[in-house]
């Protein structure tokens, strides 16, 4: 007897609570706004603003006193001020953006969204238009995926991220490429690009490419030429459109010799100031030995 009770409570409250969750009238009576609550119990408290349900449908009984309060809301371009009640408070920013995902509920908010990502970092091979004999490099790049009409009109590359918790597909235009990670992740920092993505192929392609090494500066062959020794990162995975003379030199990669062209992409000022860039960039392959 005792169980069945229990169950019968249980039921009970259940289905109160699913009730709870119907509207009782049309979608377009409730309106989401983030507010301070409008219904104080304790004067002279401290109240913060918090996510709410507002009927803006509200049913008057004539010879009753209601509250007198309003709310401005935006219907068709235009400012409306509304008598409403509250219908509920939401625990958190995620329950009051799937409470409006669900019942179609207009968000007064305009805060259950982050505006659209029209700036990200990631990796992309370049260039991208890819020629039939070019094998595109892994680059970190900035991307503009919020294009313009016109620009809409013309062929592009997209890509798939997140944003609002959605899976979304948009053309982009590289507005910007990076030499390495730490300089993607310093400008991402300085001007508030949150979206910064980092691939695995791209660690690949620098545990493979990129190299510290000792080197004689300049890289001169002509006789009497004074050289200083320097630490210098390089790329040994050229892939120059057209043939060029470059310095060769050796790498160890799974257990065999191999000789690569390179190029210098940056001098460092000591060996502290390699290693420190060595272990920020996944950089393994660092030989300090002249």
């Amino acid at each position: 007897m005792r169980h069945l009770l229990l169950l019968v409570l249980f039921l009970t409250f259940y289905g109160c609570s699913m009730a709870q969750e119907k509207l009782e009238k049309d979608a377009s009576c409730y309106v989401v706004v983030f507010a301070e609550p409008f219904v104080k119990k304790e004067i002279g408290e401290i109240y913060f603003p918090e996510f709410q349900l507002l009927d803006i449908c509200p049913k008057r009984k004539p010879g009753l006193k209601y509250s007198q309060a309003k709310i401005t809301i935006t219907r068709d371009g235009k400012k409306i001020e509304t008598a409403f009640d509250v219908v509920k408070t939401f625990a958190n920013q995620k329950d009051a953006r799937e409470f409006v995902e669900k019942y179609g509920v207009r968000d007064e908010s305009l805060m259950l969204y982050e505006p659209p990502k029209c700036k990200i970092i990631r990796v992309v091979g370049l260039p991208l238009q890819k020629r039939a004999d070019a094998k595109p490099k892994p680059t970190i790049a900035l991307l503009d995926t919020c294009l313009s009409e016109e620009a809409r009109e013309r062929a592009h590359p997209a890509i798939t991220f997140e944003e609002n918790g959605k899976r979304v597909s948009r053309i982009f235009e590289v507005i910007k490429t990076f030499a390495d990670k730490t300089e993607a992740e310093r400008y991402a920092k300085e001007n508030s690009i949150r979206d910064v993505e980092i691939s695995e192929e791209y660690t690949k392609y620098v545990a493979d490419c990129r190299i510290i090494r000792v080197v004689e500066l300049p890289l001169s062959k002509r006789p009497n030429v004074p050289t200083a020794p320097k630490i210098a990162l390089l790329d040994t995975c050229l892939n120059d459109p057209i043939p060029q003379q470059r310095p060769v030199i050796e790498v160890m990669r799974g257990g065999k010799k191999a000789f690569r062209e390179y190029d210098i992409i940056k001098i460092f000022a000591d060996r502290a100031e390699a290693e420190s860039y060595a272990r920020e960039n996944g950089i393994s392959d660092a030989d300090f030995n002249r």
